[in-house]
């Protein structure tokens, strides 16, 4: 019996967490683009692991839309339809609204003081988009998940991770454009969540998701 043979599940399971982060990283960042291919033997030998986790990881980027698998070519980094833009909008607002209302009603002060220091310092990044980008999502998951939802943050944090790939694939440039604008927005969405103004916080988050929607479309000439 071969040593990979005897290794317990559990290794092999970490194993393969390892490799699915390392290769979603890569993917996320843009490293690996659309279309690039995902050699098993070649991922193998970077992180030092055997065919099997790595495929195994393939397996499980493929399920979230990350990888596809063709018959006789292999898997490679999945294409992202432009036409996705508008889901993810539609996906990110429901999440949103639902996340904020709960954090309206529950957020305790630490979770406000988190929300509030992030939104600060993403007032000194708007020269540096990437920067801004990075920690645009994380106060999308904060605010998502101050009231407790959990699960709803888990899934923001899927179609976040989408948006992001639209976003370095198809709208870097207008999106850049539209941080200052976006930072307004954000500030005035943490005025409503300090306030427990429900209403109004949604609202602007609705607000905030169909102007950025606009811009992007129009941009792509899509509206």
């Amino acid at each position: 019996m071969s040593i990979a043979a005897t290794r317990s599940p559990a290794a092999r399971g970490r194993k393969q967490d390892r490799v699915y982060r390392a290769v979603r990283d890569r993917i996320l960042s843009g490293d690996l683009p659309p279309g690039s291919r995902l050699r098993t033997d070649e991922i193998g030998r970077d992180l030092e692991v055997s065919h099997i986790p790595v495929r195994e990881a393939l397996k499980q980027l493929q399920a979230e839309g990350y990888v596809t698998v063709e018959p006789f070519v292999g898997a490679k980094v999945a294409d992202l339809p432009v036409e996705w833009i508008e889901e993810v909008f539609e996906l990110k607002e429901s999440l949103e609204l639902l996340g904020g209302r709960a954090a309206c009603r529950s957020s305790g002060e630490e979770e406000l003081a988190a929300i509030r220091e992030i939104v600060r310092r993403m007032d000194g990044l708007t020269d540096d988009p990437e920067a801004w980008s990075r920690a645009n999502v994380e106060l999308h998951r904060l605010i998502c998940t101050a009231g407790g939802k959990e699960l709803t943050g888990r899934m923001l944090g899927r179609v976040m991770d989408q948006w992001d790939l639209l976003r370095r694939r198809y709208l870097e440039e207008v999106s850049a454009q539209r941080l200052a604008q976006a930072q307004v927005e954000h500030r005035a969405i943490f005025e409503a969540l300090e306030l427990r103004d429900e209403e109004k916080l949604a609202s602007l988050i609705r607000g905030h998701n169909r102007a950025a929607r606009s811009a992007y479309l129009r941009h792509l000439g899509l509206e």
